[in-house]
């Protein structure tokens, strides 16, 4: 049916199978865009070809602007920076670096302008390099280099990586740069007015809120911007005689989102910039063969070796069956191609087979009912005093709840038929990823399509910033839930999930939002006092816990998820108290939901980042301080399990 997830779906599927043979509607597709950049003849014109440019594809030629949250009120606002990954700026990060590549990153740069066919020259390819630097100084290097190692790793790009050595490249990094990467380095958001806005530029025509509005943001009365990214910008000035490096910056920006380049002079250029920009970044660590494997670019095809006769088939060589080139099966081009562009649909449709509307109304009134024992819990509990009392129950009253999926904002993905290629409808996808942050910004109700993970997603998340809560359908299933099981067993297991999450709202982090997710410490002296004493009784117990023989998880990474923990399993066995068969089921469920097999490597290794405990101690560290454990099992003093009463925890 048009306009349906699994049309959507059919659709990109379709089009991506036949994207060779759409390569030349490609091609012109992105040309139309390309010449509208290239053939501005103005300054004005240029920046009004980038408006346009970024409404009709979505991809940012210059400045993204996305909707963000501000912490302090709640409010959402646009949010923009410089392009988010700037490839000559990475020397602006490390400029130890530079002397050593910069040569050719530039001679790469020039191949690219050159290769544009407007008549750009060197002169125009080192102003843009410049630019660049310019404009991507306030990238957060540590989460691009984060990003493509665990790329690397997770893609099989260099198998002989484990999480642990992973982790530890992380770190070296970040020891390396401490003036970027410090524990006192924080980087900020700027939330401005529109008249503080104004002044961002000295230049007049990189007007901010002119730049933001061309784009189609519309009703908002502050704008955000990344700190470091203020600070250098602020000098940048686009004028006739530099018009050009501009025009270079955009098209490489619009032909990296876009993931193609309009000739194969343009390709081989563009990625010599970006393995050359990575060499700087990995310090020289990797080769190039390396770092074009971590791309995905297979060198092959760049290869002019075909020239000389070097990679032509012997004679003698296997014929290939008849199969080859059959597409791939649709479920893996859903799980490789369709997640990052149409999540929503992907998790729609999963609902539509696993998740009806009764399980979801089930969950919904399981939440209110839990959401309902914290209340009467925080009407009685010594923590707070009576100031705080009425602000956590406040908080408490004004959760927002989305269980399952929700209405969501889809792009159109046009069949073949109706002139779709790939590349149009993932542009189509990113256009409709912009429209949703611009209606986020009109109306702060959208902003939970924007923040929440997919449907089908094996999780569930609170929010500090909206006081909002979302349980998709995606644990719906399994040993988190089942709809058919007893009461007892589903609140031991999603009951004690969604409680968790609820949890949350009230620990170290959730102190400082108030109901409306604006940052706002609400604890008064007194049950801050209080607090810190059950944070230190949480910290000295789960010390006590052994992950591997001799070996013990830090208890300070894990405290809030600890907290959490306990907190959700005190109110659900409260909520069965009277009902010992019910509490049963609600500890062995728990334990059940938590089960796994590891290595002991693995095990190691995942303790050193995660920051929940180890499965084994998140169930008995909890159930061992649980009164009724002690009484439904029998458990004395001479059991493995067993903790003193005077030990064990005490939160609510």
């Amino acid at each position: 049916e048009k306009g349906s997830p699994a049309q959507r779906l059919y659709d990109l599927y379709e089009t991506w199978t036949c994207a060779d043979e759409d390569s030349e509607t490609d091609l012109a597709f992105l040309g139309t865009y390309t010449d509208l950049l290239l053939d501005a003849e103005t300054p004005e014109a240029f920046l009004d070809a980038c408006a346009f440019v970024y409404r009709e594809t979505g991809c940012a030629p210059l400045f993204p602007i996305l909707c963000y949250q501000e912490s302090s009120s709640g409010n959402t606002y646009p949010y923009m920076g410089s392009y988010f990954f700037d490839y000559p700026a990475i020397l602006a990060y490390d400029p130890s670096g530079e002397a050593e590549y910069r040569d050719d990153l530039i001679n790469a740069l020039t191949d690219y302008a050159c290769a544009l066919d407007k008549g750009f020259t060197e002169k125009d390819a080192e102003a843009a390099y410049e630019l660049q630097k310019q404009l991507g100084s306030g990238t957060d290097y540590y989460s691009t280099y984060e990003q493509y190692l665990k790329y690397a790793f997770y893609d099989g790009a260099l198998p002989e990586w484990d999480e642990y050595e992973l982790y530890s490249k992380l770190k070296e990094l970040k020891d390396a740069h401490p003036e970027f990467y410090g524990e006192d380095v924080e980087p900020e958001t700027l939330t401005l007015t529109l008249e503080e806005a104004s002044d961002v530029f000295s230049d007049p025509l990189l007007d901010v809120v002119s730049l933001i509005s061309d784009v189609g943001y519309h009703d908002f009365d502050h704008v955000m911007i990344f700190d470091p990214t203020y600070d250098s910008l602020h000098d940048l000035r686009i004028t006739s005689d530099d018009l050009g490096a501009w025009k270079i910056t955009a098209v490489f920006n619009l032909c990296d989102q876009l993931e193609l380049c309009g000739s194969p002079e343009q390709e081989d250029a563009f990625y010599r910039m970006i393995v050359t920009a990575l060499s700087a970044l990995y310090c020289g660590a990797y080769t190039t063969d390396e770092l074009y494997a971590i791309l995905g670019v297979d060198q092959d095809e760049e290869s002019e070796s075909d020239e000389n006769g070097e990679n032509e088939e012997p004679e003698n060589s296997e014929e290939e069956p008849e199969d080859a080139d059959e597409p791939e099966p649709f479920e893996d081009v859903i799980r490789d191609i369709a997640s990052p562009v149409l999540p929503d649909d992907i998790g729609r449709l999963w609902c539509e087979y696993y998740c009806d509307t009764d399980i979801r109304q089930g969950v919904l009134d399981l939440t209110y009912e839990i959401i309902d024992a914290y209340r009467k819990k925080f009407e009685t509990t010594e923590l707070f005093d009576d100031e705080t009392r009425a602000k956590a129950i406040d908080k408490l009253d004004n959760i927002s709840v989305f269980v399952g999926w929700y209405d969501y904002y889809a792009p159109e993905i046009l069949s073949r038929a109706e002139g779709g290629t790939y590349l149009i409808n993932i542009s189509r996808a990113c256009a409709n990823a912009l429209e949703l942050n611009i209606r986020c910004c009109a109306d702060k109700a959208n902003y939970n399509q924007a923040i929440f993970d997919s449907f089908d997603d094996v999780n569930a998340f609170y929010y500090y910033f909206s006081n909002s809560m979302y349980v998709p359908a995606g644990i719906l299933g399994g040993a988190f839930y089942d709809p058919d099981a007893s009461h007892g067993r589903i609140m031991g297991s999603i009951g004690m999930v969604i409680g968790h999450e609820i949890g949350h709202a009230f620990d170290s982090d959730g102190s400082c939002y108030d109901s409306n997710g604006g940052d706002a410490y609400w604890f008064s002296e007194e049950s801050a006092a209080a607090y810190e004493e059950v944070k230190n009784r949480f910290l000295t117990y789960y010390g006590g816990f052994e992950t591997l023989s001799g070996v013990v998880q830090d208890p300070a990474m894990t405290l809030d998820e600890n907290i959490a923990d306990f907190s959700s399993m005190s109110i659900i066995t409260d909520c069965l108290s009277g009902d010992p068969d019910a509490q049963r089921d609600a500890l062995e469920a728990f334990a059940v939901m938590w089960r796994e097999v590891l290595t002991e490597s693995y095990k190691f290794n995942k303790q050193t980042y995660d920051e929940h405990a180890a499965h084994q101690v998140r169930v008995n560290a909890i159930v061992a301080s649980l009164d009724c454990f002690y009484e439904l099992y029998d458990i004395g003093e001479d059991d493995p399990m067993y903790v003193a009463p005077e030990d064990r925890l005490i939160f609510w």
